[in-house]
């Protein structure tokens, strides 16, 4: 079983940012639970957890899953959701503020950094995921033997002479 230091040794930079998203929503969860702030950011926590998740498999020995996406899209879209609720949950948080505990607001505007920052690295990854695997053809055809022929381009005029003249019309039609 790799230890955690051998599986963050393991993560791209990209990775390893959506990793500090994950740490920044535990850290605020637990910060929220510990000061009274309830369980404010559970989903966010699910989601963190979810994520972590993902690298893990995909990063263990012995694992040979077949993901139903690139994982880089699964995460991508994980992360997306968790910024967009967080967001919406900061602006509830906004309207409340007077009103709510110093620990739900740590939790809910570390869910939104962690969140954040989540959705940040999954899609730098996700921008860093090799576009070939994906434009690839069903099918591959039997190499051409024709070597392809370049179109010659037509002669253009050259920009210091002017046009040629149009012929005038006939004389003879009115």
């Amino acid at each position: 079983m790799p230890t955690i230091t051998a599986f963050w040794n393991k993560l791209n930079a990209n990775e390893k940012l959506v990793g500090y998203g994950i740490i920044v929503i535990l850290v605020s969860w637990l910060v929220g639970l510990v000061t009274g702030g309830g369980l404010g950011g559970s989903w966010a926590f699910i989601v963190a957890i979810a994520v972590g998740v993902i690298y893990w498999l995909k990063y263990a020995p012995n694992q040979s899953i077949t993901w139903p996406a690139p994982i880089q899209t699964i995460v991508l879209v994980i992360a997306g959701i968790a910024a967009l609720l967080s967001i919406l949950g900061l602006l509830g948080l906004l309207s409340f503020l007077a009103f709510l505990g110093i620990g739900y607001m740590i939790a809910v505007l570390g869910n939104a950094i962690g969140a954040g920052l989540m959705a940040y690295g999954a899609w730098k990854e996700y921008q860093a995921m090799p576009k070939s695997a994906a434009a690839a053809p069903a099918t591959t055809a039997a190499p051409s033997t024709q070597t392809p022929t370049t179109p010659s381009a037509p002669a253009a005029t050259p920009p210091s002479s002017p046009p040629p003249a149009s012929p005038p019309p006939p004389s003879g039609s009115v």
